[in-house]
């Protein structure tokens, strides 16, 4: 999924905010996707629930024996790591700087790249 900053998706169409200037009403859906501050959110939750995953995977790999589980889990951990990043660029382009609220300022900071 690619995040549109500054931009927002509404009636499967990418409209750009300024487009909806100037209109006498907008609808309530156009009114929710154009508010920047629920993109945010959603962005926040995204980069909260990847912090949440990769505790439970680390969790995961560090119970399970199985060479192919723990593969798996691994590749998985990857995946929320790149989804954490993703999450926190976007963010940033909102002028929003991310503050982990699970795993510890060191491993956030070792795969943001600070």
């Amino acid at each position: 999924m690619r995040i549109f900053p500054i931009r927002t998706v509404i009636k499967s169409r990418i409209v750009s905010i300024n487009s909806l200037a100037g209109r006498v009403a907008l609808t309530e859906e156009e009114k929710f996707y154009a508010s920047s501050k629920s993109l945010l959110d959603g962005l926040y939750g995204g980069a909260t629930i990847a912090e949440i995953d990769m505790i439970d995977l680390k969790y995961a790999i560090d119970v399970s024996t199985p060479i192919d589980l723990i593969v798996a889990y691994q590749n998985l951990m990857e995946g929320s790591k790149s989804h954490l990043r993703a999450f926190v660029r976007s963010m940033e382009t909102l002028d929003y700087t991310y503050t982990p609220q699970y795993i510890s300022q060191e491993l956030y900071g070792a795969i943001i790249g600070l």
